[in-house]
């Protein structure tokens, strides 16, 4: 309730002017609030993510649209957290209610980028920044001279580590992680503090793909360094704070592209560890395995690709880490017999025998010969996972030889390219030079592939090899939709909608109305995309009746053009919709109806409500929502009178952006 009272007392801090009697009310209802909760503790700590807040440890619904609104305001400050303590005043709190209550793109600086005299200036309230006021976060050429080697975000972490309240000499031996760590272990059970040290990592990771040269390897060195100082514990402590799987998933992705392949190990399983996000044993020991083969300070010996296909396999973890469970029961008993490492007499005979194919493909390739010998020997390697190993042969074979075209043509055959897809995902570079050769007959193998393949990249390549054969794989792709499964479903009407032209008995209308959101927005946007004008606006009307937000903006967005009158009173109901773009669009959207309904809505975003002693309405503040009916009226209703004495009062605006609506539409 409280979170719910500080955003309603944001909003009327912004709406009234200072002293209005409703913000004395909405700021004197948050304060009571704020002195119940005091009144059972010290303090309250309110951790900010980005569409989230945590209190007492506990995350908000990112989909409550009112907290949401809330944390993206304090995010876009620059606002780590906020910190109450008993003792806190009714004019201190008001004071942070009117200092945070305009938004941040509309100021010179965010609030927490601002001087640590202004940010500290209240005695039981502590907003906490993501950054410190004598952090320079652009590539400032004078900085890096004053601190050469080290990162602005860096001196900041080590600064919100070791509670600086002032600039750290970038020559200090602070600066050591193993210093840092040491200051972020013992800072147990403050999860305010935690959430600055998370953020100040979050911004690193973004800076570390951006850099390159001496300063990003000096940077990816510190940060790898506090990785390692940091115990599971802490780290599984600092990753669990708060803010949701979206956001650490980002965490993980920025640093798992540039940290070696050791740190990253120790990120994956500490995010494993929160217990929102889990792996099987099995595949983790796989990734153990191959971050030990990547690691070129390791005993074992270091394998060509290794670290490539390290992170290409972290990457595709964490594009679909979201379930409990990500293993079917088959797949992990499957990772468990990798995972093993063991070999029976079997295995190791047809060791021994694909240890002979490379020379005999590389004899068939000097004497142009392709034979039965040497098509087994192609089958041995390919079967032993080794089809890196046999390009390079291919690659490397005589001028003149007739072995590669041979050899291409036995792998381009669909009983090959088959076993590949189903065996050979981890080599996607490989793969996709077979995929480049074939023709149309390969098209069922590539549609079985699709329906199987775990790798997002290699579902990319399936889609995009497809695509290039033309229109005649749609009637192929538009046979397996009614029993595929949703994501299954969504590859196809993807791949449909990159095709030339859709099969003649097809329609994506049906599949608009599936059960999974992700099955309508592809339908929807097809039918959107479709030249047959009726497609289209059926699209229109059933994606701005859909319960997904992301669809509903997709089908506004082509309304804006042409929207049918049938979905007049749809469009009406979104100018309530609780998402701030869905209102702005449905507004723009009312521009192409002509009927009383559509202008009297519009006249009423566009006017205030009227007070008591006021004996007509006037222009309402500008926003977003405000400037679109103001347009909409405009291009539409301007030779109404009643819509007039608006438009006229709009140009005398003093507000630019008012006068620049009516005077452009």
């Amino acid at each position: 309730m409280f979170l719910v009272q500080f955003s309603i007392g944001l909003h009327k801090t912004a709406t009234y002017p200072p002293n209005h009697p409703v913000v004395r009310e909405a700021t004197e209802s948050v304060y009571t609030q704020l002195q119940a909760l005091l009144s059972e503790r010290q303090m309250l700590a309110m951790g900010v993510a980005r569409d989230q807040l945590i209190v007492e440890g506990v995350a908000t619904d990112p989909q409550s649209a009112v907290l949401a609104e809330l944390a993206g305001r304090l995010h876009r400050h620059q606002v780590a957290a906020i910190r109450f303590q008993t003792g806190a005043t009714l004019d201190e709190l008001a004071d942070v209610l009117a200092t945070l209550c305009p938004e941040a793109n509309r100021e010179e600086l965010p609030f927490g980028l601002k001087s640590s005299e202004e940010i500290d200036r209240w005695q039981h309230i502590q907003v906490i920044p993501l950054t410190f006021d004598d952090l320079i976060l652009a590539d400032d050429d004078t900085v890096r001279e004053e601190r050469p080697g080290h990162s602005q975000l860096w001196l900041g972490l080590a600064a919100a580590a070791l509670r600086r309240d002032v600039a750290i000499d970038p020559d200090a031996a602070d600066l050591n992680p193993s210093q840092i760590a040491e200051a972020i272990r013992g800072h147990k059970g403050d999860r305010t503090y935690d959430q600055v040290i998370v953020g100040y990592l979050t911004q690193l990771g973004r800076e570390l793909k951006l850099r390159e040269g001496a300063e990003a390897k000096a940077l990816q060195e510190q940060i790898a360094g506090l990785v390692r100082e940091l115990d599971q514990s802490t780290l599984t402590r600092l990753l669990g704070v708060g803010g949701g799987l979206t956001q650490r998933g980002q965490l993980l992705s920025d640093m798992s592209a540039t940290l070696p392949v050791d740190a990253v190990m120790d990120l994956i399983k500490a995010a494993e560890s929160t217990g929102e996000q889990t792996i099987s044993h099995s595949f983790l020991r796989l990734l153990t395995k191959l971050a030990d083969h990547a690691d070129p300070g390791a005993t074992t010996t270091r394998t060509p690709h290794a670290d490539e296909n390290f992170r290409e396999s972290i990457r595709a973890l964490l594009a679909d880490w979201s379930l409990e469970d990500p293993n079917p029961e088959a797949y992990t008993e499957l990772l468990d017999r990798l995972a093993a490492g063991g070999a029976d007499e079997a295995s190791a005979t047809a060791s021994e025998t694909a240890s002979e194919a490379p020379r005999i493909i590389q004899m068939g390739m000097e004497v142009s010969v392709f034979g039965t010998t040497v098509a087994h020997a192609v089958d041995d390697l390919l079967h032993s996972g080794r089809l890196q190993e046999l390009l390079e042969i291919i690659d490397a074979a005589p001028e003149g030889s007739t072995g590669p075209a041979d050899t291409w043509s036995h792998l381009s055959s669909p009983e090959q390219v088959r076993y590949l897809l189903a065996h050979d995902e981890h080599d996607i570079e490989g793969v996709q030079r077979v995929l480049e050769r074939l023709g149309i007959e390969a098209a069922e193998p590539l549609l079985d592939a699709l329906a199987t393949a775990t790798s997002r990249a290699m579902r990319h390549r399936l889609l995009s090899t497809l695509t290039t054969m033309g229109s005649d794989v749609g009637p192929m792709a538009a046979a397996r939709l009614p029993d595929a499964e949703w994501f299954v479903k969504r590859n196809l009407l993807i791949l449909l909608g990159s095709l030339p032209e859709w099969p003649t008995d097809f329609s994506p209308e049906p599949y608009a109305r599936a059960d999974d959101a992700r099955v309508r927005r592809e339908a929807v946007k097809l039918m959107l995309q479709a030249e047959a004008a009726q497609v289209r606006g059926e699209g229109i009307l059933i994606g701005v009746a859909d319960d997904d937000a992301s669809i509903v903006r997709m089908a506004l967005t082509a309304a804006t053009a042409a929207c049918p009158p049938k979905a007049e009173r749809q469009v009406l109901k979104l100018l309530q919709h609780d998402d701030g773009d869905i209102r702005v669009l449905a507004t723009r959207v009312l521009a192409c109806f002509t009927t009383s309904r559509a202008r009297a809505a519009l006249l009423d975003r566009a006017l205030a409500k009227r007070k008591w002693w006021q004996r007509r309405r006037r222009l309402a503040v500008a926003s977003p929502q405000v400037l679109a009916a103001l347009g909409a009226l405009s291009k539409t209703w301007a030779d109404s009178p009643a819509v007039q004495r608006v438009l006229d009062s709009a140009r005398n605006s003093p507000h630019e952006e008012i006068r620049a609506m009516v005077t452009t539409a």
